[in-house]
């Protein structure tokens, strides 16, 4: 059981590590878009409608996630360069 964990650790960080600049910018995109649709969920779930307009929460999740976002692929970025 513990080998398979880290076995999908592993691929986990494979996967989701940053190998170049061009991949830093795409993964860093494409975690903001998940993010900003789970924002969006939440909120309609929660409430059952749209407080803000799309601007002004498209900007709320950016500026909300972004060091959180850049800190994590740098951090699995790193992780990965000291397991290879």
């Amino acid at each position: 059981m513990l080998t398979q964990s880290k076995l999908l650790a592993t691929r986990l960080i494979r996967a989701t590590a940053p190998k170049s600049r061009r991949d830093t910018i795409f993964k860093f995109c494409l975690f903001m878009v998940v993010i900003h649709l789970v924002s969006i969920t939440a909120e309609w779930l929660l409430t059952g409608h749209q407080h803000m307009t799309p601007g002004i929460r498209f900007l709320v999740t950016f500026f909300t996630a972004t060091p959180f976002v850049w800190l994590t692929l740098y951090t699995v970025r790193r992780s990965y360069r000291l397991h290879k």
